[in-house]
This record gives C-alpha cells, structure tokens and sequence, in this order.
C-alpha cells in the first residue's frame, strides 16, 4: 500500500507519519512547518503570555506523550514545505507522481484546486467531532464550551468545503479526573490515528461507503483569529478549579449522532453507546 500524508511538523505529525509507516509498504510525507508555537506566528486573535505559555505547554507534552523528534528513517521519503506552500504546484505534482492508494491530510491548512483529484480515497484525519465543531481548534472549543463529551476525531473523506466531507468513523478517548487539557488532546490524537491506521487497509481495498453529514444549528465554523489570550486564560483558571474532574464525575458523554467505522460498514449511532 502506497500512502501520501499531508500534514505539520510537530511532534503529534511525527507519531502519525511513524504509525502510519508501519503498517504501509511506501509513504511519502509532505511536511508543512508552520512555526511551533501557533501564538506568535500571528494567525491567531488577541494573544499575549497565557497562549504563548499554552502552546509551549502542549509542544512540551506532545514531545512527553509521543517520544518523538522528527521523522525516522524508516518514515519513508519526506518532503518539507513553507507554511503557506501545501497548495504549491510542486507538492500536488509530487503527491501525483508518487501515485498513492490513499491520501491522509493531517493539520494542514485548507487543500485547495488539482491535489483534491489526485485520488477519490483522500480522507482528512480531524481532531474533532463532525459536524458538531468544525475549524480551528476544535477539540480547544469543546473545552472552553464545557462541553468535553464532544471531544474526538473524526476521519472523512475530504471536500473543498471545511470539515464538511462525508464520515468514515469517528471516536473519542477517555477523559481521567487529573488530566490536563494537554493530556485529552493527546490521548485523542492517539484514539483518531489508531482508527487511520484500521481505515486505511480496507480503504485501499474499496471505496467505503461513507455517513453524509448531518445538519446540526447553532455550531459556528470556528476560526483562529477567534482564540484569544483572555478566552486561554479563562479555561485554564476553571480547569484549575477541578472542571475536568467534575466532567468525570457527572460521567455524562452526551446523547448525540456518532458514526461507528463499523470495520468498514460506517453507520450512525448514539454518543451514549459508542463510548470511549
């Protein structure tokens, strides 16, 4: 199995280059560095010292939680590009020469124009839950909303739209009483790409029939300038107070339309059944 992934450069893109590299005969990695701590590249609203200190915080983590300083050289050939570059004429004509089985894109910006017909199997590994938080930050959101039932990963094949392509599967991680912010995020990251790994055999076999998007109201397309320093710091000083642990206790994950991979037969269920 041939495989392309289009994804950052952080140590969370490393671990899925290297998972995914394991269970692939070649892959290409077309990396996008776009600095590593998001707060000072200037895409974001309003931030100063507690989404410096956020963002410092998840790179310690991530590095803590996924062992990893780069690509291996068992990762396959790598290919870096600028942090505007990842709809550049050279990375779709790099991915199309490869000729892959599959496409996996992975913390890029938006893919836009030729590279979206490359192949139909090209999936997006998002770290969120589809349709109910699409954007940026969208496992972020979920926590500043109090809402961390919907925190999760949903793969879906990927369209010109934003998070809108029809769903392969979805999944969440289990939340612990003294986990951090941090913690989640990377526990999901580990829950959403052992799910990759398990489309992607079957999804060079066949085209999976996938679960349209539903229609949900009153669910924003999040954007980056919308993460500000004082909505950081709000969390962090309710997280402090023990928000996490009371999310654990009430022991409530929502009741809510989820699709189940279902070994490659994806179809609907409640979020009060398909439990992390």
């Amino acid at each position: 199995m041939r495989v392309a992934l289009l994804t950052g450069h952080h140590p969370r893109h490393f671990y899925v280059a290297d998972q995914i590299g394991k269970i692939v005969d070649e892959l290409l990695v077309v990396t996008c560095a776009m600095g590593l701590n998001p707060a000072v590249v200037g895409d974001h609203g309003d931030v100063k010292d507690d989404a410096i200190s956020w963002f410092n915080e998840r790179y310690i983590t991530e590095k803590a939680y996924f062992n990893f300083n780069g690509f291996s050289s068992a990762t396959g050939t790598v290919f870096p590009v600028g942090p505007k570059e990842i709809n550049n004429y050279e990375v779709y004509k790099v991915t199309k020469n490869f000729n892959p089985d599959v496409i996996v894109v992975y913390g890029t910006s938006i893919l836009k124009g030729d590279i979206l017909n490359v192949t139909p199997k090209i999936i997006n590994f998002h770290l969120g839950m589809s349709p109910y938080y699409n954007g940026a930050g969208t496992n972020w959101w979920p926590m500043y909303n109090n809402e961390y039932e919907f925190i999760g990963t949903t793969v879906h094949y990927l369209d010109a739209g934003v998070d809108t392509g029809e769903i392969i599967g979805q999944c969440r991680s289990k939340i612990n009483p003294g986990d951090s912010p941090h913690d989640i995020g990377n526990k999901n990251i580990i829950a959403g790409c052992n799910l990759v790994t398990e489309i992607l055999p079957i999804l060079k076999e066949k085209l999976i029939k996938p679960v349209k998007q539903w229609e949900v109201s009153g669910r924003p397309v999040y954007k980056m300038k919308e993460f500000t320093d004082s909505k950081v710091k709000e969390l962090s000083e309710r997280v402090s107070k023990g928000e996490i642990k009371k999310f654990v206790e009430k022991n409530f994950w929502g009741d809510y339309k989820m699709v189940d991979f279902n070994a490659g037969d994806p179809k609907l269920m409640s979020s009060k059944i398909l439990l992390p």
